[in-house]
Formats: structure tokens, C-alpha cells, sequence
């Protein structure tokens, strides 16, 4: 009911205010500068705007900071945090644009109608942004922390990332004008990067963006420097490996563009574009590549956490994948073209030659942009500190069924593709040249989808033989004892399950109680029980069994079962009978013996398997366009 309250509140006071401060902004500019629309509708609408308007925000924001000052926690919602950091980035967004209307229209023009309008706007956004931000420190002040870090995470990581947007398409329009400037660009340069756009306005743009970037980036850095939970933060890692994943593909689309430029010169081809269309993204990505690489190896790699090495690893094999498939695409590309150079299917002319450096621009592209993530992919799951948690984790099992999944799927269609043309050929419908050609790329295509599927599959099969290995000396080395302080059927179906699940485990079941030990066959004698505590390496049974004085002086790992007694509940946990408990215990002991953390994951319905499918159809959809962006030239 708060959060719904919370919601009515803000969402009313952000919709007042816009419309509020647009009208008061629009409406000194109709009074104080000439030229802009002046009639009586616009000035009616305008106060109509104002008189209405205000009195909803100001009634609804007074209400909000009423409940803040009367409950603390309020300071800490989420909503009211969500609003403040929207709100103030809702007018920091115009202050710039603002900003840059003053420096490229008003200073550069010597308008003074632009440069009025802007600072009538720039004003009066920046006294609600203050305003904003004071409201802001005052709720941090009053609960001693930020309302909500990972909004704050996530408002300075979106400025920095606009303003690295910006600055980066202006310097590149920058280095393209100074190279065509110089002659360096070649004869086919003709434009400026950004058409119909004054060099100056561009050089604005670049000090806009730098300005954004050096006003949140920095902020954000130290944020980093002087908290531990800003440390542990996902999202900062998420951004930085975000901007080296899309600057890494980037590089690789220009500097294929750039050798198949070169290809197609020695080949005797017409040329395309001009070295300015190329090496102004180059240098800036290069740039951008190499600072956030700087980042994340120099600053962020001692702090990293398994959460935060997951989004490491996951860049590698994003990286590796698009590598693979650029160099797959051109040794497809080259097996085309010699086919049908052999063949005497076609002349190798023009359009060979065209495909040709192409194929030789992708192949030589993509070879090292797989084999470097690859090869430290490989190096971190041959270390005996992480090979265990990078051999099960999501990202490299993704990556290697995926292109298990593209080989079995080429060869498959390779296969139908011979039998077609050989039927073909036997009906009499087929013959000659084309035939040769059609058959002999299939099977090209054949040994080359298979070479990728043999070669994953061994790599896939050593994964799982030395995740084999591993639990089976974890398995080996734990003594698990089963403890019942109950009537005995828990510690018979854990054992039964127990037993059942994992193969060469002896799980033995004490019970702590006469009714137990009934159950269970009888009971050692007390020194004999003491002994199977003493020496068991995993303990398993529920909070009245962990009392057990011989079981608390026990050195061996414990696993508690959080089952309602009589006269006492667990907070936070579901009713359950017995097979789920025992099927949660096994899950736990499956983890205990992967080396994972015990967790329990809650079972996933049929909307959570049709987000997995939707998410992999998404997944499988940029990968392909990304694929399809290296065939093409920029």
C-alpha cells in the first residue's frame, strides 16, 4: 500500500513539475526575445499551464517531504530515491543541450536571441537541479547513507556514458576534418564526418561531451575508492566491460573495412570511401578501448568478486565468439571463392575478387580477436584457484553449446545439400560445372562446421571429465553424517536419497533420541556416536539436532534444515513437507560438492523458462547481426 501511495505521489509531482518549468521557460522567452510566436493562445496556454500546475506539484511535493520528515525510512524509499535522481537527471539533460545552444548558436552566430533563450533556460533548470540535489543530500544526511547507491550507480554511469557518446563522434568528426585538411584523406573524401555541420559546432559538441563525462566519471571513480560496497558494485563493472565489448567490436568492423580497402587496391578494384572514413573511429575507439582496459586491470582488478568476475568472463567469450565467427565467415568467404575460381563457375573477376578481400579482411580480423579472450579463457580454467568455478559457469557453456549448436546445424544442412544435388543429378535435372561447385561447397562448408564441432566437443568433454574428477574426490573425502533428533524418518529418506543421488557416497544416519534410534536400527554405543561426529566431515540435520554438545564441538562442515518444531517457526521460509526438505538437501549437498556456495533457488515456473527462451532468441539475434555487420563494409 506505501509503495502504491509512493508511486501516486511521485509520478503526479514529476508530471507537474516538466510541464511547470517548460511553460514558465517557454513563457519568459515569448516576453523577453523577439521573434519567437507571441499570440494570445500560446501566452493563454502557457499561464494556464503555470496556474494549474504549480499548485498539484507544490501540494504533492509538500506531502512527500511531510512523510519524509515524519518517518526516516521515507528518506530511503526507493521511489522517492528513483524520483529525485530521474528528476535531477531530467534537468541536467537540458542544461546541456542548452549549454550547447549557447557556445554554437549564440557564441559562434553572435545571437543574441540564442544566447538569451539558453541562459533563460539553463537558469531556471539549474535552480530546480540544485534544489534536487540539496534535497538529495539532506536525505543522505538524515539516514546516515545514500537512499539508494545502485540508483546513484546507475544515474552517474548513464551521464558518463552519454557524455563518452558524444565527445567520442565529435572527435572522431575532428581527426576526419584534420585529415582531410591535410591530404591524407585521399580524393574521395569530399564531406565533413557529420554533413552540413560547421567544424566549429563539432568541436563544441566534443567539449560538451568531455564536459558531461569529467562531471559524473571522476565523481564516480572516487565513489569507488572510498567504499567497499562501491567496490563489490556489479553495475560499474557491467559498464566498463559493456564499453570494451562494443569499442572491441568496433575496432574489429574498421579494421576489417580497412585491410579489405587495402585488399581491393592490390587487386586492381575501384576503391571505396577513403582512409578518413576509417581511421578517425579507429584511433578513437583505440582510445576508448585502452582506458577502460587501463580501469578495469589497474584499478578494479584487486577488488574483483565471483559476481564481478562473472561479468569478466562473459565479455571474454562475448569477444571470442564474435572473433570465431568473423574468422569462420571469411574462411567460408575463401572457400567460396577458390570453389568457384576452380570450378569454372564464374570468371574470377570483379566480383571474386570483391568477396575475396573480404573474406581474407574477415579471416585475418577475426583469428586473433578469438584466439587472445580464448587463449586467457583457457589459461583461467587450467588454474587450479578458478578452473573449477569458470568450468561451470553460464558463460562459457553458452559459448561452447552455441557454436556446437551452429555446427551441428551447418553440417546438417551441408549433408542435405549433397544428397539434394546428388538426386538431382541422378533425375537427370542437374549437371556440369554448377554441380561440381554446389557439391564441392558443401562439403567444404561440411569440414569446416565439423572441424568447429570436433573441436568444441573435446573441449566440452575435458570440462566435464575434470568437473567429474573433482566431485569425485570431494565425494571421496567427505565422511557425511546424517543427524535425527525426530521420530527417524528424516534420517532414513535423506540417507535412502542420499545414497541414491550420488553414487559411492555412504551417508550414515545417527539418531539423537530413542525414537530415532528405533527407526534406524538401533544405536551405537555413546563413545561410538561420539566418534562418528568427531570424525565426520559433513554434518546434515535440523536446529534441535545442531545442539547436540558433541555435534557443536565438531570441527566438520554443517548443514542445517530450517524445519518448523513445535513451539517454534523460521521467518522468511515456506511451508514444506518432507521430500522437499530432502530434495533441498540433496540440491545442497550436489553444491557443497561442485565447491559452490548453498543456496536455495527457487524452482523456475513457465514464465521463467519463457523468459530463458526469449532472452536466448534476443541473445542469438544480435549475435547473428553482429555477425552479419562484419560481412558488410562500413
Amino acid at each position: 500500500m506505501e509503495n502504491v501511495k509512493r508511486l501516486y505521489i511521485f509520478l503526479t509531482s514529476a508530471v507537474s513539475l516538466n510541464v511547470v518549468t517548460w511553460a514558465v521557460i517557454t513563457l519568459l522567452r515569448q516576453l523577453f526575445f523577439p521573434g519567437i510566436d507571441r499570440d494570445a493562445s500560446s501566452f493563454a496556454l502557457q499561464i494556464a499551464i503555470i496556474v494549474i500546475g504549480l499548485p498539484v506539484f507544490v501540494f504533492h511535493w509538500r506531502w512527500a517531504q511531510r512523510l519524509a520528515a515524519e518517518n526516516k525510512e521515507e528518506r530511503g524509499a526507493l521511489l522517492r530515491a528513483l524520483y529525485l535522481y530521474a528528476v535531477l537527471a531530467g534537468l541536467l539533460g537540458p542544461i546541456f543541450a542548452n549549454l550547447y545552444s549557447l557556445l554554437a548558436d549564440g557564441v559562434f552566430d553572435g545571437s543574441a536571441r540564442a544566447i538569451g533563450t539558453a541562459v533563460v533556460a539553463m537558469l531556471i533548470l539549474g535552480a530546480l537541479a540544485e534544489y534536487h540535489r540539496r534535497t538529495i543530500k539532506a536525505d543522505s544526511d538524515a539516514l546516515g547513507q545514500l537512499p539508494s547507491p545502485v540508483i546513484r550507480r546507475l544515474y552517474h554511469l548513464g551521464f558518463s556514458a552519454a557524455g563518452l557518446i558524444i565527445a567520442g563522434t565529435a572527435a572522431g568528426g575532428l581527426l576526419r576534418f584534420l585529415m582531410i585538411e591535410s591530404g591524407l584523406a585521399g580524393e574521395t573524401a569530399q564531406h565533413l564526418f557529420l554533413p552540413n555541420t560547421r567544424i566549429a559546432e563539432v568541436g563544441v559538441r566534443l567539449g560538451v561531451g568531455l564536459l558531461i563525462w569529467l562531471l559524473f566519471w571522476p565523481r564516480l571513480q572516487g565513489f569507488f575508492e572510498e567504499s567497499s560496497e562501491e567496490k563489490a558494485a556489479l553495475e560499474r563493472k557491467i559498464y566498463l566491460y559493456l564499453v570494451l565489448l562494443i569499442t572491441t567490436i568496433g575496432t574489429i568492423s574498421q579494421l576489417t573495412a580497412l585491410f579489405a580497402g587495402l585488399l581491393r587496391r592490390l587487386l586492381g578494384l575501384s576503391p571505396r570511401g577513403s582512409l578518413s572514413d576509417v581511421v578517425p573511429a579507429l584511433v578513437v575507439l583505440a582510445v576508448l578501448w585502452a582506458y577502460h582496459a587501463y580501469v578495469l586491470n589497474n584499478v578494479d582488478a584487486e577488488h574483483e568478486s565471483g559476481e564481478t568476475g562473472g561479468v569478466r568472463r562473459l565479455y571474454l567469450y562475448l569477444v571470442a565468439g564474435v572473433g570465431l565467427a568473423a574468422f569462420l565467415i571469411g574462411l567460408a568467404g575463401l572457400l567460396g571463392v577458390l570453389v568457384n575460381a576452380i570450378s569454372g563457375a564464374e570468371q574470377f573477376g570483379a566480383g571474386l575478387k570483391e568477396q575475396l578481400a573480404m573474406s581474407v579482411a574477415a579471416l585475418v580480423a577475426g583469428l586473433p580477436t578469438w584466439l587472445l579472450p580464448w587463449r586467457s579463457a583457457q589459461a583461467e580454467q587450467a588454474a587450479e584457484t578458478t578452473g573449477a568455478t569458470v568450468r561451470r559457469s553460464l558463460a562459457r557453456r553458452i559459448y561452447l553449446y552455441f557454436f556446437l549448436f551452429v555446427g551441428v546445424m551447418t553440417v546438417l544442412g551441408s549433408l542435405i545439400s549433397i544428397v539434394y544435388e546428388i538426386l538431382l543429378l541422378v533425375f537427370g535435372e542437374r549437371g556440369g560445372g554448377l554441380l561440381l561447385r554446389d557439391i564441392s561447397l558443401a562439403i567444404g562448408y561440411a569440414i569446416i562446421a565439423a572441424g568447429v564441432l570436433v573441436y568444441h566437443s573435446r573441449i566440452l568433454r575435458a570440462d566435464e571429465r575434470k568437473a567429474g574428477e573433482e566431485k569425485a574426490a570431494r565425494l571421496g573425502a567427505l565422511n557425511l553424517l546424517v543427524l535425527d533428533s525426530g521420530d527417524g524418518s528424516l534420517g532414513v529418506a535423506l540417507a535412502e536419497a542420499l545414497k541414491h543421488e550420488f553414487n559411492g557416497l555412504k551417508p550414515v544416519a545417527l539418531g539423537l533420541n530413542p525414537a530415532a534410534q528405533d527407526a534406524l536400527g538401533g544405536q551405537p554405543k555413546e563413545g561410538d556416536a561420539a566418534a562418528l561426529i568427531k570424525d565426520a566431515g559433513l554434518l546434515i540435520g535440523t536446529w534441535d539436532a545442531m545442539q547436540n554438545k558433541a555435534v557443536q564441538q565438531s570441527a566438520a562442515r554443517k548443514l542445517v534444515l530450517p524445519i518448523p518444531a513445535e513451539g517454534m517457526d523460521w521467518a522468511g521460509q515456506e511451508a514444506r513437507d518432507q521430500k522437499a526438505w530432502v530434495r533441498l538437501t540433496v540440491n545442497a549437498v550436489k553444491q557443497i560438492l561442485a565447491g559452490e556456495e548453498v543456496a536455495w533457488k527457487r524452482p523456475m515456473g513457465l514464465a521463467g523458462y519463457a523468459w530463458i527462451a526469449i532472452g536466448l532468441l534476443v541473445l542469438f539475434s544480435i549475435v547473428m547481426s553482429l555477425i552479419d555487420s562484419l560481412s558488410y563494409r562500413f
